[in-house]
C-alpha cells in the first residue's frame, strides 16, 4: 500500500493561519488518503527553516509520496487528488507581477551562493510533490544545509539545494499554486484554482482578514 503525508508548518503567528485554513487540509489529507502532518514547534531561529527539518523527517520515515502546503494555503473543496497528476518531485514556478522582487532573490543567491544562478530559475515553495526517491534525494542537502535566511527566508537556499539534489522537476501549473495578491488573482484565475495561497495577503495579523475573506468567497 503506498503511504502518503501530508504536510503543513505552524510555527508562531502560522498558527494563527492555520486554524483558518485546517478544517480543509484536514478534509483534503482524508480524501487523498493522507496522514496529515502539522509541525507546531522548532528550535530555528527563522521557524520558516522548520521546513528542512521536516523534509528529512519525511524521508526518514520512509513516505512514499509526500504533500507539503504552506499554512496559508486554502485547499478549495473541489480539488482533485494532486497524487495522480504529478508522479515525481513538482515545484511552482513564480509567476511574479512585480519581478524586481525575484531579481532580488536572484541577486541574493548569486552573491552567497551560486555566482552564475539563471536568471529565469525560481521556484516558489509553498506548494511542493515529492515521491520517496526524490525527497530522499533533497533530505541528503537539507540535511547538512548551514540555515541562510535570503530575501525570502528559507526559500531562496531551499531552490540551490532542489537544483543541487539533481532530481526530475515538474512545474506544477498555476491553478495548484495560485497567488492571491490583488495582482495575482482574477475571477477566472480563482474559479480555476484548486490551491490559494496566501501570497501577497499582508504579513502576520494584518493577512488574517483577507484570508478568512478569501476562504469564505471561495469554498
Amino acid at each position: 500500500m503506498t503511504r502518503r503525508a501530508m504536510a503543513t508548518i505552524a510555527v508562531g503567528f502560522h498558527q494563527k493561519v492555520f486554524e483558518l485554513t485546517r478544517k480543509k487540509m484536514e478534509k483534503y489529507a482524508r480524501k487523498i488518503e493522507a496522514e496529515l502532518i502539522v509541525v507546531e514547534e522548532t528550535d530555528h531561529e527563522v521557524p520558516h527553516f522548520a521546513k528542512f527539518d521536516l523534509i528529512a523527517r519525511l524521508a526518514d520515515e520512509g513516505w512514499d509520496k509526500a504533500l507539503f502546503v504552506d499554512a496559508d494555503v486554502h485547499i478549495r473543496g473541489h480539488s482533485p487528488n494532486i497524487f495522480d497528476y504529478y508522479k515525481v518531485a513538482a515545484f511552482s514556478e513564480v509567476p511574479h507581477p512585480r519581478p524586481e522582487w525575484l531579481h532580488k532573490s536572484i541577486d541574493w543567491i548569486r552573491d552567497t551562493l551560486v555566482p552564475d544562478w539563471p536568471a529565469d530559475r525560481y521556484f516558489n515553495t509553498g506548494v511542493l510533490v515529492f515521491d520517496r526517491q526524490s525527497l530522499e534525494m533533497l533530505a541528503r542537502y537539507v540535511r547538512d544545509a548551514t540555515p541562510m535566511p535570503g530575501q525570502f527566508f528559507e526559500q531562496d537556499q531551499l531552490n540551490v539545494l532542489m537544483a543541487e539534489a539533481g532530481f526530475p522537476q515538474e512545474r506544477l501549473e498555476q491553478r495548484w499554486n495560485q497567488f492571491c495578491g490583488p495582482r495575482w488573482l482574477t475571477n477566472v484565475k480563482a474559479a480555476e484554482s484548486y490551491f490559494l495561497h496566501g501570497n501577497g495577503l499582508g504579513h502576520a495579523k494584518d493577512k488574517l482578514e483577507p484570508m478568512a475573506k478569501l476562504i469564505a468567497r471561495y469554498p
